[in-house]
């Protein structure tokens, strides 16, 4: 009796086995899957970090040629702004410069006093 009791054991052992390794197999290949998955995730992100480096990159070397061109702008107008200073035309029609600028003054210091017609 003995016997016969052991064989439907040992078959639901067998079974219970064979389910395990089934299990572990699957589990297996779903491990296998989101590693593919993973590591595609994972070039994705590399190629999207390369190409905003790449656009970031050019859009600094674009800033960086616009702030040289206004700085080469900026030392071109001081120099002529500097030259036009020290030019004889610009010392001679100085005074003539301080005379408008004490008339406007003086001329707005009038004209703010009369009342409104």
């Amino acid at each position: 009796m003995t016997d016969e009791n052991e064989l439907p054991e040992n078959s639901a052992r067998a079974k219970i086995a064979a389910l395990e390794q089934q299990i572990a197999a699957v589990r297996k290949e779903e491990l296998k899957k989101r590693e593919l998955i993973l590591h595609n995730f994972g070039l994705q992100i590399e190629a999207l970090r390369t190409e905003m480096e790449e656009t970031i990159g050019i859009e600094l070397n674009r800033l960086r040629a616009d702030l040289n061109k206004a700085s080469a702008d900026l030392a071109f107008y001081k120099e002529e702004y500097f030259k036009a200073v020290l030019s004889r035309s610009w010392k001679i029609t100085g005074p003539l410069r301080s005379a408008t600028a004490v008339k406007q003054k003086i001329r707005n210091l009038l004209n703010h006093d009369k009342p409104a017609e």
